[in-house]
């Protein structure tokens, strides 16, 4: 990047001040940074102030004059099913339980929500390590092995309910989430689409596919309550 950009204002700029991969990483043969050296090019950093008809203001009073503008404004990837009110057992409300910081067993299913079950849930996002439909397969085979089990003590017990415990998410998300903060995406500080407005990491996975196949092939009875 340093040999790209040239100038020492332009190093200051696009060098990034955090690890690699702690975002998403892109990848340029040098066009792009080419491109900002153009003396036609004008990079500039500073905070938009307001929008005016003409242009936008940055902060500081500076008016730039524009014909077009592109708005690159992100999107928030940590608020699960939003839009949608799901109410689960007593009453509870999904979003408000989940507040900031949404989680799931496996991504899957919600303590309070009995036989609710997530596909791409909290957590299974992939970064480098592989294929996000490989995860969702996984989680409609467990959904599917739930469905069986909840048929087979339907039969025998009456049990037409499985709601997760609360301790079985709790041992769970704090597994996902020291091995999230050994991530470079998880550095304390660093800010990026895979953490919720809370600073915790509630979109990516941070162990192997494997561990995910594995703890996917069936449900452990134990961890839920029938009904």
């Amino acid at each position: 990047m340093a040999q790209y950009a040239g100038r020492p204002d332009l190093q200051a700029m696009m060098i990034p001040d955090y690890p690699p991969y702690g975002k998403r990483m892109l990848r340029d043969n040098g066009a792009w940074a080419s491109a900002l050296r153009q003396p036609n090019v004008s990079v500039i950093s500073d905070r938009i102030e307001r929008i005016t008809p003409g242009g936008v203001v940055t902060v500081g009073g500076t008016v730039h004059d524009l014909d077009v503008i592109v708005y690159c404004t992100g999107f928030q990837a940590w608020k699960f099913l939003d839009g949608i009110e799901v109410t689960g057992r007593g009453g509870a409300d999904l979003h408000q339980q989940w507040g900031q910081d949404p989680s799931a067993y496996l991504g899957i299913t919600v303590p309070k929500f009995p036989n609710l079950f997530c596909i791409y849930g909290p957590n299974t996002n992939l970064v480098v390590n592989g294929s996000i439909v490989m995860f969702s397969e996984c989680a409609v085979h467990y959904t599917m092995e739930c469905l069986r089990l909840l048929l087979a003590r339907g039969e025998d017990s009456g049990g037409h309910t499985m709601d997760l415990r609360p301790e079985v998410l709790e041992s769970y998300q704090a597994l996902i989430d020291r091995a999230n903060a050994r991530m470079a995406w998880g550095t304390e500080g660093v800010s990026n689409w895979y953490k919720s407005a809370s600073g915790r990491v509630s979109q990516n996975w941070p162990l192997s596919t494997l561990e995910y196949w594995n703890l996917t092939r069936r449900p452990d009875p134990g961890h839920y309550r029938f009904s």
